[in-house]
């Protein structure tokens, strides 16, 4: 199952996922998840899907990568 949700995370990504990322970007997705079905429920279900994991981890990884590129830029 994990190796189906890194590809489906990449396809919504539109690339890959370091191992590097992937690990960090899963455990917070998860715990966002979390979050999210105790505040506003799990939306009959959907918000348990695999897909609806993946979207958070796709948001994640880019919320990431976008925070390192600002660093680097600054270290310029």
């Amino acid at each position: 199952m994990e190796a189906a949700l890194q590809q489906q995370a990449e396809t919504y990504l539109g690339t890959a996922i370091e191992p590097s990322e992937w690990d960090e970007a899963k455990a917070y997705a998860e715990r966002k998840l979390k979050i999210i079905i105790e505040r506003e429920g799990d939306g009959n279900g959907m918000r348990r899907e695999p897909w609806y994991l993946a979207q958070l981890i796709t948001e994640t990884v880019s919320s990431n990568r976008f925070s390192q590129f600002t660093l680097d830029l600054m270290e310029l």
